[in-house]
């Protein structure tokens, strides 16, 4: 295999923006905080005779002064993140025009993007006006649409991701940039923090008994929640790129490292005693190559809830006593869920470039229970301020924690390692196919097990009896129980049981999904429709956030190591990809869930994307699937400690997309250019290739771009070819690690079925043994246009 460039590049912020209520720029903001001032008032949006709340927020009336072309069609955290980006861009001395298309990814963390068109839908529904649903309304609901709509706007063409880990999104995004960076993958990264209200989001917070009578006081008195909306935006590149674009003095700070970890202890509270967070911290100061002493300012979570502010104060004494700067901003913005990483480490390292800490406004003395720290409030003298620790925490249990230096090049890199990265374990949970063993015969013997038709009404939504005492999995959405029966299939079928209940931070766990538990949501939006805003069930209201899946999962098995969740399979694969080959934990269980509902094939029904059967044939359309699917990339040494099998080797992973937004063009080149980048990148031709696993399955756009990419690959001379899709059906984000486990299976011996390409979609063709083949190329394109390579190969006694 080539060698990769992970080299000793330094990973810079060269520009950066904001735009928030408090102010529409970074240093409008910056003046408010430093000056006292807060954006915390009674809600504009929210009908104070169902609810009355504080918040910082924006008008819904008000566009911004964007234009209409932009508004009418997207969400509102597009248009705070177009704005804060427009800064970012200009204070990093950037044009469109200067970026590379193709060497220029996106990174995006929120939590609930998409939130206001997803409830214009189900509003209409319960109404009985499916009728009036666009496409765009379905578009505009998806989490990733932020950063779908950034990449047509610049007209980029590479790596593009949304991580939606609740309130440690874009915190998560930072440090996930950093990687990208660091490992050759992109040039440049554009990290986006955004996130917007709406009257669910509000009721919600109000079900948990957490809002504020008053703006938000972290740390201090009253407890309580302000809920925020806006957005922050960084511009990340390596040092050496700013010196030789002649932009030295665009640098702002070095990312030094960041380190995730998870509570697996409630779905909305943190860890009694903070472990989960000093874990975090601890391995973020590792990964940053400094010591505790080194941190100078702390930007604390601080929502200003017993749950958090106790917690999180009893673990930075723990780690630093009294002897370092903290606050929480959040009492300025108010807490800007998925956004707040960004925006507050760009308030934080604003004023100490003017050389402030950012305050704890309304602070008037330590609220019982929180441990008494240097919390920063009032009058304050200029310091010399570095380094700046930020921390942040969602639902779920998700911990982040990230490390910036203001000096760039001040501390000794630590060197980043690129190691070789194995299938482990694999399992998929469907409802047809309940059993490893049942599904592998099923694809063996060329059985369908798509929800054609007449079995769809059977089989959507159902979800098998859980085995033991799993209450909790029974109250929740069939895709979180799928979820737990996969995991609990690989784990108990690959000899995982003692790693995991080990409970240690070298095993970690992302999820990748579209809509997350779909049922759940349909039920709480509707309730609050039908019920009122005050009547919002607590109960619900948490599997809301696309990363509930991944926060039962964890609490349900003990997984506390890296834990976040990104929208779509391709960037959920990547990430655990990444996390191993960097050695930031030696597994990675990567997983993916679908549920679906009535409502959500119905408006796949009237966008005219189902498959349709007929006695002669199959139609063009996906033939959709629910289920669940896990597959776990672990390290040469991770495997050996634990006496584990290494199944198959990942030799290369390449993602890119077209930078079109929610448009395919069908023509392949993207696609064929990665499958080739990343057939170089293991040293290999495509006549190297003993099979391809494709979807064959789908709309035109994706069959012709899936069949024009195979001929620009192979010139014309195909490999053999076979489709977890055609057994299994289409589940939005399981089919990848579906197709992903189908290429382990093989390379470990199992039969499989050559596609027979006649129709309009694949079917299961002749039955073949695995003999000769020693080297797969996985070939897929999401649903959202993502659109990624996988390699792997036979690992060798």
């Amino acid at each position: 295999m080539k060698d990769l460039t992970f080299d000793d590049r330094i990973v810079v912020v060269s520009g950066l923006g904001m735009f928030t209520p408090l102010g529409r720029n970074a240093n409008e903001v910056c003046d408010a905080v430093l000056d006292g001032k807060s954006s915390i008032a009674p809600s504009v949006n929210i009908d104070p005779g169902q609810l009355v709340s504080l918040t910082s927020e924006f008008h819904n009336e008000d566009t911004l002064g964007l234009p209409e072309s932009l508004t009418r069609c997207t969400d509102r955290g597009v248009w705070f993140a177009v704005k804060a980006l427009d800064e970012a861009m200009a204070n990093a001395g950037l044009a469109p025009a200067d970026l590379d298309t193709a060497r220029t990814a996106v990174v995006v963390g929120t939590s609930h993007s998409g939130i206001q068109h997803s409830e214009k839908i189900l509003k209409a529904s319960s109404e009985g006006r499916i009728q009036d649903i666009r496409s765009n309304d379905f578009y505009a609901a998806l989490t990733d649409h932020v950063s779908s709509i950034v990449c047509e706007r610049l007209g980029l063409t590479g790596i593009k991701v949304t991580i939606s880990s609740a309130c440690s999104s874009s915190n998560t995004a930072i440090g996930y940039g950093r990687d990208l960076l660091l490992t050759g993958q992109a040039d440049r990264v554009i990290v986006i923090g955004t996130d917007t209200l709406s009257e669910t989001i509000a009721a919600g917070f109000n079900s948990l008994k957490v809002m504020s009578k008053a703006p938000a006081a972290p740390f201090s008195n009253p407890s309580g929640i302000s809920l925020g909306e806006g957005a922050g935006v960084l511009i990340l590149e390596s040092l050496d790129t700013l010196r030789a674009s002649a932009r030295a003095d665009r640098c702002r700070g070095e990312v030094l490292g960041y380190a995730l970890s998870s509570d697996a202890f409630h779905q909305t509270s943190v860890d009694d005693n903070g472990e989960g967070i000093q874990a975090a911290i601890t391995r973020a100061i590792a990964n940053a190559g400094i010591t505790a002493a080194d941190v100078d300012y702390i930007s604390a979570h601080g929502t200003g809830t017993d749950s958090n502010d106790v917690p999180e104060s009893i673990a930075v004494a723990c780690l630093f006593g009294n002897q370092v700067k903290i606050a929480s901003v959040k009492s300025s913005v108010g807490h800007t869920l998925g956004a707040s990483g960004v925006i507050e480490l760009i308030i934080s390292l604003v004023c100490a470039e003017r050389g402030y800490y950012a305050p704890n406004n309304h602070f008037i003395g330590v609220r019982e229970g929180c441990a008494e720290l240097d919390y920063v409030h009032g009058p304050q003298a200029p310091a010399q301020i570095n380094t700046i620790l930020c921390n942040n925490y969602g639902f779920g249990g998700n911990n982040s924690s990230m490390v910036l230096a203001r000096e760039a090049g001040r501390f000794a890199k630590q060197p980043a390692l690129r190691r070789k990265v194995f299938v482990s374990a694999y399992s998929n949970y469907t409802v047809h196919s309940e059993t490893q063993r049942d599904w592998a015969e099923r694809i063996g013997a060329g059985v369908s097990l798509a929800c054609n038709d007449e079995v769809r009404a059977t089989y959507v939504g159902k979800t098998a009896a859980p085995d033991g005492d799993k209450s909790s999995q029974r109250r929740s959405s069939p895709s979180i129980q799928f979820a737990v029966q996969a995991m609990e299939k690989a784990i108990t079928g690959f000899g995982l049981q003692t790693v995991v209940a080990e409970k240690r931070y070298e095993t970690g766990l992302v999820s990748g999904l579209l809509h997350g538990a779909q049922k759940a949501v349909e039920k709480y939006i509707f309730s609050v429709y039908e019920d009122g805003l005050r009547y919002a069930r607590s109960i619900l209201f948490p599997l809301t956030t696309l990363n509930a899946a991944a926060g039962e999962v964890s609490i349900k098995f003990g997984i506390k190591g890296f834990n976040t969740t990104l929208c779509g399979p391709i960037g959920a694969m990547k990430f655990a990809y990444d996390a191993v080959r960097l050695g930031h934990q030696e597994r990675m269980f990567d997983l993916s869930s679908d549920e679906l509902t009535p409502l959500v094939l119905d408006l796949c029904e009237r966008f005219g994307v189902l498959g349709k059967f007929s006695a002669a044939q199959m139609s063009t359309g996906f033939y959709l699937n629910d289920g669940a699917s896990v597959t776990v990339l672990e390290s040469e040494d991770g495997i050996a400690k634990r006496g584990g099998m290494k199944l198959a080797e990942v030799l290369s992973f390449r993602a890119a997309q077209e930078g079109a937004g929610h448009r395919l063009n069908g023509d392949g080149a993207v696609l064929a250019a990665t499958a080739i980048g990343a057939l170089d990148e293991c040293g290999m031709r495509p006549q190297d290739v003993d099979l391809v696993i494709a979807v064959g399955q789908g709309m035109q756009a994706f069959l012709d771009n899936e069949r024009n990419a195979l001929n620009k690959i192979f010139a014309g001379m195909l490999p053999a070819m076979t489709s977890a899709a055609m057994h299994v059906g289409y589940s939005p984000t399981a089919i990848f690690p579906q197709m992903m486990n189908l290429a382990t299976a093989i390379l470990c011996g199992a039969a499989w079925r050559e596609a027979d390409q006649s129709g309009a979609v694949w079917t299961p063709g002749a039955l073949k043994n695995a003999n000769g083949i020693a080297r797969i190329l996985v070939l897929f394109t999401s649903v959202t246009f993502e659109q990624c390579a996988a390699v792997l190969g036979k690992v060798h006694a």
